[in-house]
């Protein structure tokens, strides 16, 4: 029997048997009947000889998706066919790629597979989900760096890291994100926030990395209008990263949760724990002065001028010529005593920064830094004196500068 007597099924499975590419292309040109049942089964055929050839010529995952990606790109020389047959190409190596061990490919595949169903339109929409789903599940059992409790304040809130616990590499956070992306579009704010919470617990808390999924993680909880849980959740994880010493992680969430006050309107609360956090940092360092100095600007904007005063001044005490900003914070002080006509207050102040700098210019003679804040000072102290209408005083200063 001549082959294009053939039934359509016998002759698709004629084409179904190319194990090469060429080969296919040589049979589907052998006549229009083959060209037609080609044309009809293009997903099932172009996904067989794929495989075939993956299976025979590629050893391991990683060879597999880059002999994909080789007839991807010679595809785009068709741009009407390219995203469908790339789509058809990508999908054939799920045999090879879903089996045994997730590898890190198994997630390029899965990305790639979504890059594609993007330029196909809303027809590949929920074949997307699916993919992203499924490569998130396997995200998701991994073993976390650390685990939140249901409440709020714990005893013991060290990371207990696990020997298991992985760090997530690029490809899984680009899958999570993609993932959360998604739900995103779909209006699922509540499913988006639980891939974040589920991705930063597999992340190094004080790593970069942590601290971008950490703010894209609040916004969604200022989406979903939700202040308690966006609270409780920013001070477990500011509890857990304080107890480990993770300083610039437990200040970015402290920072939220006074944020999280500020925007709902409650300052006074905001100003409570922006107290209470200043008190956690070591005097006389930069993070310090910093919070002490946002302090003094949310107690002001709330009215509580001697609140700001008290808090400038008792900063002010426990700093020393050697901070970097001490002169220019006693001056400061001293500007805000006259502004409310506390006269003799600044004076205080500008006394007091005088003589600092004189018992350490005795102890350093030859500090040229020391010298010229000496001399500034005096400036200062003669200034204070004349305003106060001590003249003498200012006076008996003033002879002694140099």
């Amino acid at each position: 029997m001549p082959l294009l007597a053939l039934p359509d099924d016998i002759l698709l499975e004629v084409l179904l048997h190319c194990d090469a590419r060429l080969d296919l292309y040589n049979t589907i040109l052998a006549s229009r009947r083959l060209w037609q049942i080609y044309n009809n089964h293009r997903a099932p055929v172009i996904s067989s000889v794929v495989l075939c050839e993956v299976r025979r010529r590629c050893k391991t995952k990683q060879q597999a998706l880059a002999h994909a990606d080789g007839i991807v790109e010679k595809l785009q020389v068709n741009p009407e066919t390219a995203a469908s047959t790339s789509l058809i190409v990508y999908q054939a190596l799920s045999p090879v790629l879903t089996s045994g061990t997730l590898s890190q490919t198994f997630y390029r595949w899965t990305l790639r597979l979504c890059r594609v169903a993007v330029t196909i339109g809303q027809s590949a929409t929920e074949c997307r989900l699916t993919w992203l789903q499924q490569a998130y599940s396997s995200i998701a059992a991994l073993e976390p760096n650390f685990h939140l409790e249901t409440q709020v304040f714990r005893t013991d809130t060290s990371l207990g890291r696990s020997p298991n616990a992985t760090r997530l590499t690029r490809d899984q956070q680009n899958i999570c994100r993609a993932l959360a992306d998604e739900y995103l579009a779909r209006g699922n704010l509540e499913a988006r926030l639980n891939v974040q919470k589920t991705t930063l617990q597999r992340l190094p808390p004080k790593e970069t990395d942590s601290f971008v999924w950490a703010g894209e993680l609040v916004n969604t909880y200022s989406s979903l209008h939700d202040c308690e849980g966006a609270l409780t959740y920013e001070r477990q994880m500011y509890a857990i990263c304080k107890s480990n010493n993770y300083l610039d992680a437990s200040l970015m969430w402290a920072r939220f949760i006074v944020a999280e006050y500020t925007s709902a309107n409650r300052a006074l609360e905001a100003i409570s724990n922006q107290s209470s956090f200043l008190q956690d940092l070591r005097p006389g360092t930069s993070e310090h002065i910093a919070w002490a100095r946002q302090l003094v600007i949310m107690q002001k904007r709330a009215g509580l001028i001697t609140e700001a005063l008290a808090t400038k001044h008792l900063v002010w005490r426990q700093m020393n010529v050697g901070t970097a900003c001490y002169f220019g914070w006693a001056r400061e002080l001293a500007d805000e005593y006259r502004k409310i006509g506390d006269h003799e207050q600044a004076l205080s102040v500008i006394r007091g920064m005088h003589e600092a700098v004189v018992r350490a210019l005795a102890r350093h003679p030859k500090d040229n830094s020391l010298k010229f804040h000496a001399n500034h000072a005096k400036q200062a102290l003669v200034t204070e004196y004349e305003i106060c209408g001590r003249t003498s005083e200012a006076e008996a200063i003033r002879s002694s500068l140099v």
